[in-house]
């Protein structure tokens, strides 16, 4: 920052040099003329911060003498080294290294390279989950060829999938007549938490939910074409990030992209029906690991179906399934089957009481 201290420290060997911010700073790092750049930043070669074809060698610095696995998924992958404090330090980092070969092994990237469609959980599921026995009757959907990550996406070997594509949008048409946009992206340079994630626009009202804010609209009988527009944050956040969020806005959504709050619930969550025993044992998702564990047990236990059932995965599956298809077809419309509800004397637990 232009305030650094280092700016008034006088080092005889030392150049100090404020490089802008936003597209300015990273333009300027990923044309970096050097022989050895030395660094304090993870995520290189993951989002914004590109490796410079003039620079030799890249090493990461760690913030501190903490543990390397805390930093995300890739964060320190396309260094070329690492310096470390520690021993302890040198076995996180061959720890991940194996968690990565007990997935993947060696060639983690031909997994890395599943079409995006075929990710379900916060996209095709998020949205048709809130609309039980509807489905997807059509898609279309394209692709993004042009990542930069070319040692993932291609048809030249690089993944298991033979996938192209980085990134990949859809449209769908529902059986209800409702329109969808699912959009499924990889390689992009933008993050969380000022991006829509979620939103639903019905001719009766309107929800729309960053990971930061969550904004409910419903028309005004007393007011004609107008509507009640209403933050329900405090309701769809954990208590801890909603007063963060209203202590420092700032700083909250900083620490929400650094997946704070991940492992809790929050209010509107109904965690009265789950075991006293599910208490302290840790949970991620925003408290949804310990919902699904309890869906599955009741389940097995009542003989019931979970609301999670494998009709309602079906639906949830199948459009992006199709959807890849319509893009390496260049955009075709195609058909989603469907596999139909549960039969009809086979219970589906309430998911708000599972009774």
């Amino acid at each position: 920052s232009e305030d650094d201290p280092v700016f008034n420290c006088g080092y005889k060997h030392v150049k100090p040099e404020f490089i802008g911010s936003g597209n300015k700073m990273y333009a300027k790092l990923n044309m970096l003329n050097a022989t050895m750049v030395l660094s304090t930043t993870p995520g290189l070669d993951v989002y914004q911060w590109k490796r410079s074809k003039s620079v030799d060698y890249y090493i990461h610095i760690p913030h501190a003498a903490s543990e390397i696995c805390l930093y995300r998924m890739f964060g320190i992958d396309y260094y070329d080294s690492v310096l470390l404090s520690g021993e302890y330090q040198a076995n996180d980092i061959r720890n991940m290294e194996n968690s990565f070969r007990s997935s993947g092994g060696e060639d983690w990237r031909r997994f890395a390279g599943i079409p995006p469609m075929f990710y379900p959980t916060h996209s095709t599921a998020m949205i048709l989950s809130t609309m039980p026995g509807v489905y997807a009757k059509k898609v279309v959907a394209f692709g993004f060829k042009e990542s930069p990550r070319t040692d993932i996406f291609g048809t030249d070997g690089q993944n298991n999938y033979n996938n192209p594509f980085a990134c990949e949008s859809m449209l769908m048409e529902l059986s209800n007549g409702g329109i969808v946009r699912i959009s499924e992206n990889r390689c992009i340079g933008w993050m969380s938490p000022e991006t829509y994630i979620t939103q639903y626009y019905g001719s009766e009202g309107g929800y729309e939910f960053s990971v930061a804010h969550h904004h409910q609209a419903v028309w005004d009988p007393d007011r004609a074409g107008k509507v009640i527009m209403k933050d329900v944050t405090e309701r769809l956040q954990p208590k801890s990030i909603y007063d963060m969020i209203n202590a420092d806005y700032n700083k909250a959504i900083q620490e929400i992209a650094d997946t704070a709050g991940f492992d809790e619930t929050s209010p509107i969550q109904p965690t009265e029906r789950l075991p006293k025993e599910f208490e302290g044992i840790p949970n991620k998702h925003n408290g949804t690991h310990h919902f699904l564990i309890d869906d599955f047990c009741r389940a097995y236990e009542t003989g019931k179906l979970s609301p999670t059932n494998i009709w309602a995965v079906a639906r949830y599956n199948l459009p992006g399934l199709i959807a890849h298809q319509s893009a390496l077809n260049g955009g075709v419309v195609m058909n989603v089957p469907d596999l139909g509800d549960p039969p009809a004397d086979w219970e589906v637990l309430d998911y708000r009481t599972m009774k």
